[in-house]
């Protein structure tokens, strides 16, 4: 198990009043000095991997999650802080954009890539209901 310490995202909310050291951030974590700053509480606190997002939240009505929340300079801070101390950066991304900003940054993991490559209108249908799984492809060395 890896430990992660505050997600790094525009808006904090309530994680604010678990650390003191959170406090100058109780107006979002936007700048690159924020985000720097943010990074560098986490590390501070022993983390073993910095998590981030590039877009917001899917599946929340009130929000796309195709509006990208950090740029590539963005989370090329949040990479840069974290790579001080030999600490890898994640990053949920979901558009095709935002997907190239985080792995242009440097991050070393990428999750919920789901609008990688072509449109989802252009993609083919899941299977139907019922249908068995796929099965596993060899892997080549």
């Amino acid at each position: 198990m890896r430990a992660t310490g505050t997600f790094v995202t525009p808006d904090l909310g309530t994680t604010i009043i678990g650390d003191p050291a959170l406090a100058p951030l109780a107006g979002g974590v936007r700048t690159p000095q924020e985000l720097r700053y943010l990074t560098s509480v986490d590390l501070d606190r022993g983390v073993d991997w910095i998590k981030t997002r590039v877009n917001p939240r899917a599946g929340i009505p009130d929000q796309d999650p195709l509006v990208q929340v950090y740029d590539y300079e963005q989370v090329r801070a949040i990479v840069t802080e974290a790579g001080k101390r030999g600490v890898g950066v994640m990053c949920h991304s979901y558009s095709e954009k935002a997907i190239d900003d985080a792995v242009r940054a440097g991050i070393r993991s990428l999750a919920c890539c789901t609008r990688q490559g072509s449109p989802p209108s252009t993609r083919s249908a899941p299977p139907p209901r019922g249908s068995p799984p796929p099965r596993p492809r060899a892997h080549r060395r």
